[in-house]
């Protein structure tokens, strides 16, 4: 398993609904900002550097687009402590 380092974790992507309660596909420009945003990911790995309160297991909002995704992994990735802006309970 790859291990983070510093400030960084392991995040397994949780792929984001498209289709709404009642069925229907909702193209990403209509949904809203936040959503365009913000995905939601499992955290797996801790970088010994991280310094908050998250921990393996918690459920995290981060930064679409601060990222780096692990080779030959189709849904981990590598996330900045800083880029996470909530965590879920």
């Amino acid at each position: 398993m790859t291990k983070p380092v510093n400030k960084y974790l392991l995040v397994e992507y949780e792929k984001q609904e498209e289709k709404t309660a009642g069925g229907l596909y909702m193209p990403t420009k209509v949904t809203g900002t936040a959503q365009d945003i913000l995905v939601k990911g499992t955290v797996k790995a801790i970088g010994n550097k991280c310094e908050n309160d998250i921990e393996i297991g918690n459920t995290i909002l981060f930064n679409k687009h601060a990222y780096v995704n692990v080779p030959d992994s189709k849904d981990l990735l590598l996330v900045r402590e800083e880029d996470v802006y909530a965590v879920e309970e």
